[in-house]
């Protein structure tokens, strides 16, 4: 009798425990130490264009792009791939069958180690924004810089 209390109560004891791991685990979106603000400058259903108005730390285009869910601002939805976070939707609008069509991420920023315009350009408004060099929870942003997600056939 008494070894089968045992065995419960470390059962028990067990369950609380990895319970209390799971929950402590909780994966925490955005990168820890880092804050940004930003704001929707256009958005539509094939374009969604942001302006980074401050950053502190190394903040990321997934920090920008969860601040603005956490805002109300958008919703999207991103799912993990060998090469960090990548977007499945924005706005409720999802990349096609095979990622045609695909969201793809532009940016103002000249420096030619986040942008280039070897992998593709977008105009927006007369201005030519190179392609980014990252994924979006690698792509480091600036403060003044816009970043452009564009719904893109092939």
């Amino acid at each position: 009798m008494k070894r089968k209390i045992t065995s419960i109560f470390t059962l028990l004891l067990a369950v609380v425990f990895s319970a209390f791991f799971l929950l402590s685990c909780d994966k925490k979106e955005g990168n820890e130490g880092v804050s940004v603000q930003a704001h929707v400058v256009e958005r539509s259903e094939t374009l969604l264009v942001i302006q980074v108005d401050k950053t502190e730390g190394e903040a990321t285009l997934y920090d920008v792009m969860y601040y603005l869910k956490e805002e109300g601002k958008i919703t999207f939805e991103s799912q993990s791939s060998k090469y960090g976070q990548s977007i499945v939707s924005i706005n409720r609008v999802k990349g096609g069958v095979m990622d045609n069509p695909c969201w793809l991420a532009y940016t103002s920023d000249t420096d030619e180690a986040n942008a280039s315009l070897a992998w593709g350009g977008y105009e927006y408004q007369g201005q030519m924004l190179g392609s980014c060099n990252f994924g979006m929870s690698s792509m480091p942003v600036k403060a003044g810089c816009l970043y452009v997600w564009a719904l893109v056939q092939f």
